[in-house]
């Protein structure tokens, strides 16, 4: 069925057409196709990087964000503790979800007092955070893992309230026995 898609497809043969990198604004939002994560970035561009390819059973497992600003005006981004601000999808080499730690479960179901920071990230800005990946999901078994991250962003500068997921690119990781 091609409704759902009719708004996603104008983008991209507009997109196409006007030679920007990708960039276009349709109905007073600006999309940028080639950016990773999802089709409509809002301007965000969420990144996640390994500072290992390769770790042992039970070794820690760092992962490295980055949230861009790919947009030509100042955004914002919220910001609180790291481990809250991003959900994983870790699945294995057959596809199968990873299951969340004990730890994972408990702060992504806690509905506690946090301290949130709006943080301004003008055209070309990031900011940076590090989990630990091995304590919110379980990765204590020997095998190969593809970790893909999301979080929630202001939808529009204007409008801080409504908040909209991201994705990030997906990393390869190998978990290898002692």
């Amino acid at each position: 069925m091609i409704v759902p898609i009719r708004g996603a497809l104008i983008v991209v043969l507009a997109a196409m057409l006007t030679g920007d990198g990708g960039r276009v604004t349709f109905r007073g939002e600006e999309f940028n196709v080639n950016a990773r994560g999802s089709h409509k970035t809002l301007g965000l561009q969420l990144s996640l990087a390994l500072e290992k390819k390769e770790v042992l059973v039970d070794e820690p497992l760092l992962v490295k964000f980055s949230t861009k600003n790919v947009a030509r005006k100042p955004l914002f981004v919220l910001e609180s503790n790291p481990d809250t601000d991003y959900r994983f999808d870790v699945r294995d080499d057959k596809g199968n979800v990873v299951p969340l730690t004990e730890y994972g479960k408990k702060i992504l179901s806690t509905a506690e007092e946090v301290r949130m920071v709006l943080v301004k990230l003008r055209p070309g800005e990031e900011t940076h955070s590090e989990v630990r990946a091995e304590r919110i999901v379980q990765l204590n078994v020997a095998g190969t893992y593809y970790i893909t991250a999301k979080r929630r962003v202001p939808q529009a500068s204007n409008n801080l309230t409504k908040l909209v997921e991201i994705s990030s690119n997906t990393v390869r990781v190998v978990i290898a026995p002692r």
